[in-house]
């Protein structure tokens, strides 16, 4: 039996983070561009979080996907959530369980909303994000 669990991701996670976000194919990760994926970067972006959330979602020792809340740190209110899965582990629920956690960890503490962007094209995310409520607000031309 495996194990799954959340935790909030710590600088000693940048190279398994990294690895894990340069291991899709380029269809797959199309979509997915909020920073540069190399080691540094990440380490970085570990490293001087604050109040900005990273977490992973491992499966035993495998790090099989990653979700934020950030914009906290550049001083927004309402935080913006991002994820990716690790194209091995798609199609598990993994997506739903990610923004439930996020969800529930804003209520937790006092935030009475979150923001998202996702690509137009990308089908699957969007009807995920409808059915938890997100409503389209807008394009960003970026």
């Amino acid at each position: 039996m495996k194990n799954l669990s959340i935790r909030r991701l710590r600088t000693e996670d940048s190279r398994p983070l990294s690895r894990m976000l340069c291991s899709g194919s380029r269809a797959y990760q199309e979509y997915f561009i909020p920073f540069a994926f190399d080691e540094p970067t990440v380490s970085g972006l570990l490293a001087n979080a604050v109040r900005d959330g990273y977490w992973g979602v491992w499966i035993d020792d495998e790090l099989a996907g990653f979700f934020m809340l950030r914009g906290f740190d550049a001083g927004f209110a309402v935080p913006a959530y991002g994820v990716s899965i690790a194209e091995s582990h798609a199609g598990k629920g993994l997506l739903k369980l990610t923004l439930q956690y996020a969800l529930s960890w804003c209520k937790v503490n006092g935030i009475a909303r979150i923001m998202l962007k996702v690509h137009p094209e990308n089908a699957v995310a969007r009807t995920t994000y409808e059915k938890f409520g997100f409503e389209f607000q807008g394009v960003d031309p970026k």
